[in-house]
């Protein structure tokens, strides 16, 4: 089966796990994307979210969890660009949230950090 992405180790991976951006009360959010960012979540920061597909608050509080945990490389890039502080989280997984997740999952991919803003 194609692109099943359940398993989510190094071994198995050849794509990014995510391949588009998410945010609180996006209408365009994958429900099939979140699940795959919650489960990774779970493992990444802790989280204990149920894995339902929908990005609310929990999914939110926990993105901003992992952009803490990286935030030299997610939120500091953003700060010349209009972020008030290199701490200041979004709770929306685009360009560099999103990167990172895939970078950590799939190191193999050397996934090129991508241009802001």
């Amino acid at each position: 089966e194609e692109g099943g992405g359940e398993v989510l180790g190094e071994a198995t991976c050849n794509e990014p796990l995510l391949t588009q951006y998410l945010g609180p009360g996006k209408p365009t959010n994958d429900p099939a994307q979140v699940v795959l960012l919650q489960n990774f979540l779970n493992g990444e920061v802790g989280a204990v979210l149920p894995t339902t597909g929908y990005y609310g608050p929990l999914t939110t509080a926990a993105v901003n969890t992992f952009q803490l945990k990286y935030w030299q490389e997610i939120l500091a890039p953003w700060v010349p660009f209009g972020l008030p502080t290199d701490h200041t989280t979004t709770g929306f997984v685009g360009k560099l949230t999103l990167w990172k997740v895939n970078s950590l999952i799939c190191p193999g991919l050397n996934i090129p950090v991508p241009q802001i803003p």
